[in-house]
């Protein structure tokens, strides 16, 4: 289908063709989101539900549910047709064309403002455990929010008899915009979707600063493959996951370590993995990076001593409001149990189907095997980059 697709665009000599195409498809996937789906899902006019999804917002009405699926797929393919369209534009010709991206991207980010978080109702748990801070004076890692079965947003929770399975740096963004809001339901909402937005919009930029580093060509296609995505715009912010907060500061480290910026890009990685741990997968690859720019063992004692002394004091700095219970803090046990549509979850269920163990030492074996899948990946990670990246590839400040 992309070939056919090229072959309707002019080539490199007609820029104002191509950014008229860009128009439409923009124009078009802005329509068919607020057509079929934020006008029928409004935040400002739909009750507040328990548990929201398609099912139950739907009244389980059959041809409701498959419209979304369809809505879906026709934004994914026209999230593929932009991107596409931006790969064949030249990076003498990009300039013509970013302002029409930017203003697309902006208005199909805003628009999700206005969607209901219809996929998933992760956001009434952040609401919930940041109220248990914020309004409660208590430790979300501690107490669950059972304990505050008379909070008017208590039966809109989906876990109610689990602590917090993310980050101390989360739970304090999330508790700020909880005092921000006050009792609001609607605040509350739109305060996490702006929050969202904010975070993707820094997102957006940074991928943008990355690729103009590393890939000038490719840096029209690559924001587009990134902030034109359906599930980006769907999951980060029509039902305001975090993980676009993780991301964002993610993407900061990668930025600063390709400046050579590498006791910086270090902070930022440890500030993501106090979102959500999965950035601590490259923390060790960015020390590794540093240590590679650096000639005497000094050197490279005094640059190990001094990132790691700010990691650990951003990550104590991070931790001290929560400080009193610390036993609750350590979150292998309590992630261990969060076992939904993945992988480990289906290793988990043959392990208790085929070996009749139970589900406590199931869950218990495998997230211990993906730990350990993690260390051996990180460690070979880290011996590739020692033995196969000469010191003079690296930037001549680096050194």
């Amino acid at each position: 289908m992309l070939q056919r697709f090229s072959r309707i665009f002019p080539g490199p000599a007609s820029p104002t063709r191509r950014w008229v195409w860009l128009l439409a498809i923009g124009g078009l996937s802005l329509l068919v989101y607020w057509i079929w789906l934020i006008l029928p899902y409004n935040i400002f006019v739909i009750q507040p539900k328990l548990l929201p999804n398609i099912a139950t917002l739907t009244f389980r009405k059959p041809f409701a549910e498959a419209s979304f699926v369809l809505v879906m797929a026709l934004e994914s393919g026209l999230y593929l047709l932009a991107w596409h369209l931006c790969r064949l534009v030249e990076p003498g010709q990009a300039r013509s064309m970013r302002i029409t991206i930017a203003v697309i991207l902006g208005l199909l980010a805003i628009s999700m403002v206005w969607l209901y978080p219809i996929g998933d109702g992760d956001v009434f748990d952040y609401i919930m455990r940041a109220r248990i801070t914020a309004v409660y004076g208590a430790n979300p890692f501690a107490i669950t929010p059972a304990i505050f079965s008379f909070d008017p947003f208590y039966h809109y929770v989906g876990w109610p008899g689990y602590t917090s399975s993310y980050g101390p740096l989360w739970e304090l963004l999330a508790a700020l915009i909880s005092r921000l809001s006050g009792n609001g339901f609607l605040a509350n909402l739109l305060g996490f979707k702006l929050l969202s937005l904010v975070f993707y919009t820094g997102s957006t930029v940074l991928v943008a600063l990355i690729l103009k580093h590393v890939a000038p060509q490719r840096v029209l296609s690559g924001v587009v493959l990134f902030a034109w995505n359906p599930l980006t715009l769907y999951d980060g912010l029509a039902n305001s996951h975090n993980d676009i907060v993780m991301v964002f500061f993610l993407l900061l480290g990668i930025y600063a370590v390709l400046r050579s910026h590498f006791s910086w890009g270090t902070l930022a990685l440890m500030a993501g993995a106090l979102v959500k741990f999965i950035p601590l997968v490259l923390l060790p690859l960015a020390w590794i990076a540093g240590l590679r720019g650096l000639q005497s063992r000094r050197e490279r004692l005094r640059f190990t001593f001094l990132t790691g002394l700010a990691c650990v004091g951003l990550a104590l700095a991070a931790f001290a409001p929560f400080m009193n219970n610390w036993s609750r803090l350590v979150l292998l046990p309590t992630l261990s149990s969060f076992y939904t549509t993945s992988l480990p979850a289906f290793i988990q269920a043959q392990l208790v189907l085929q070996l009749h163990i139970g589900v406590k030492s199931s869950q218990t074996i495998v997230a211990f095997l993906a730990y350990a899948v993690l260390v051996v990946f990180i460690t070979y990670q880290m011996r590739r980059i020692w033995k196969d990246t000469p010191a003079s590839n690296l930037p001549a400040e680096s050194r």
